[in-house]
């Protein structure tokens, strides 16, 4: 369940002496190349967002990825594969709404205290034992300095249908 895609491939990365060999760096991929990207995205929107919270920048992040990236086999990647897409921080400084989420609605939602995770404010919407129809509820706050109205948009992936009580909202200030 990733949130976002973050790269991965060929990073160079510094490595443990091996003997007598004086190279310490080679080309990493996979997950533990793109944790430190995540990670440092996160820790510059803090710098440059100091009052959003966690959450808040986990939204901007996600919410403004750039979704039209290819799996390792060169197929379209889907949710599944890269979450929202791969991070964009030029965007994501920009996001013009966030949501939030509490440390204790996260404890609250976790399915092994009987918790719902689908419950959660945040940007992905899973609902593994969904048939038929699931319904999510988001809330999302400003990050602008003017009133903005804001129109949904979305893209109904094969086999699903979506819809939204509210197509067209203005969020103050």
């Amino acid at each position: 369940k990733p949130d976002y895609a973050a790269p991965a491939e060929n990073i160079l990365a510094a490595v443990a002496a091996d003997g007598d060999d004086p190279l310490q760096f080679e080309f990493y991929s996979g997950t533990s190349m793109a944790s430190p990207h995540s990670a440092g995205s996160g820790a510059l929107m803090i710098n440059l967002h100091p009052d959003w919270t966690p959450a808040e920048i986990r939204s901007a992040i996600a919410t403004t990825a750039y979704q039209e990236i290819k799996d390792t086999d060169g197929t379209p990647g889907d949710p599944f594969d890269i979450g929202s897409g791969r991070i964009d921080l030029f965007k994501a400084v920009y996001a013009g709404l966030v949501m939030n989420e509490t440390a204790d609605n996260y404890l609250a939602a976790s399915p092994y205290l009987g918790g719902e995770p689908n419950t959660l404010n945040t940007p992905s919407m899973v609902e593994y034992t969904c048939f038929g129809t699931c319904t999510w509820t988001r809330t999302v706050k400003s990050t602008l300095d003017i009133d903005q109205e804001w129109t949904i948009s979305f893209i109904n992936p094969t086999g699903v249908t979506l819809s939204a009580s509210l197509t067209t909202f203005t969020l103050p200030a």
